[in-house]
């Protein structure tokens, strides 16, 4: 694992784990070896490998939490 579950560590698991965000979720993603949610307020958060910058917060440091996306346009109609 590389974090992608948002858990805070790299243990594999086998059951269904929630994450904790600050807002509620309406929209997740998951790629290779990591995981990105859009929240109801209009924030973007993203967490696991980010060798490539794939969690969009402008470092190529990996997260086993989530990490706020940064640099985006608001969403029309989100707070």
């Amino acid at each position: 694992s590389s974090g992608q579950l948002g858990v805070g560590d790299q243990a594999s698991r086998t059951v269904p784990t929630r994450v904790t965000l600050p807002a509620a979720a309406v929209s997740i993603a998951a790629g290779r070896e990591f995981s990105v949610a859009a929240l109801a307020d209009g924030r973007v958060y993203a967490w696991g490998l980010n060798n490539d910058g794939q969690l969009g917060d402008g470092s190529r440091f990996s997260s086993v939490i989530p990490v706020e996306v940064t640099g985006l346009p608001p969403v029309p109609g989100q707070k």
